[in-house]
């Protein structure tokens, strides 16, 4: 039986016999009871579903994670028990996207995503706002559900059904994450041709020293702003046009064989 989040598993734990191979595929940047205690849950529904948490993994006899460097992130609930699997994500090709009519007088920014701390959210505001003292030259777009954030060199779209046009637009797309698994939104930017300004941590270490990756660490990011070899109007442009994006993303499938 395949689980892709502790919620299923827990659901029907009481139906699993115990000859039967359990795989979980975890797929966040912290354990799920991390995650779900920092959107301010009691303390109450936080143990529970630290109870379910310790379930799923103590049932589990296969772990699925995108590559080695994830397993930082589960270090806490894998043990020598578990066998753990590797399978890299994978995506098509995206081709079929249309140019959102912004303003190209700035260096155009574009941020994703859950507005949190392990999203690296606050640090991105913060290192945002200091280049700007020097730089007023970049914008920053910012989708994703939360607080309103907006000024004249931020523009706050709220939730978007078409990601793929804005990523395409924008001149960067950033991935501040404090910790990384294998972020979609990271994946899409390769896809569509659109350079990253990124933390490589984690799982996100794949991507360290990769061609059209603009490597930053919390202390750096500010000064990677304001570094006009790194960003200005005509690294996407370059990257583009000699297609120096190397990394080769595909599908894999997974086959497990069960005696």
């Amino acid at each position: 039986m395949y689980f892709h989040d502790i919620y299923s598993f827990n659901d029907v734990k009481h139906l699993i016999s115990k000859d039967q191979i359990v795989v979980f595929q975890p797929h966040a940047p912290e354990l799920p009871s991390i995650e779900e205690l920092n959107t301010g849950i009691t303390q109450k529904k936080y143990q529970a579903i630290v109870e379910i948490e310790k379930a799923v993994f103590n049932r589990a006899n296969y772990i699925v994670l995108p590559n080695k460097d994830c397993l930082s992130i589960y270090k806490e609930v894998i043990t020598n028990k578990h066998k753990i699997l590797y399978l890299r994500t994978g995506i098509k090709a995206i081709n079929n996207t249309n140019k959102i009519p912004i303003d190209n007088d700035k260096i155009n920014l574009f941020y994703i995503g859950r507005r949190n701390e392990i999203k690296g959210f606050p640090l991105l505001l913060n290192s945002f706002n200091e280049a700007l003292k020097t730089r007023t030259d970049i914008r920053l777009f910012i989708a994703g559900g939360g607080d309103s954030v907006s000024n004249s060199n931020i523009v706050d779209i709220g939730f978007t059904n078409h990601a793929y046009d804005w990523i395409s637009s924008m001149d960067y797309v950033i991935s501040p994450n404090a910790s990384s698994y294998f972020d979609l939104n990271v994946l899409e930017s390769i896809a569509i041709g659109t350079p990253l300004i990124m933390t490589t941590t984690d799982g996100h270490t794949y991507f360290k020293n990769k061609k059209g990756i603009v490597s930053i660490t919390p202390d750096s990011f500010t000064n990677v702003l304001l570094d006009e070899n790194l960003v200005n109007k005509y690294y996407k442009k370059t990257f583009k046009k000699t297609c120096l994006i190397c990394i080769k993303i595909s599908c894999q499938v997974l086959f497990i064989k069960l005696i």
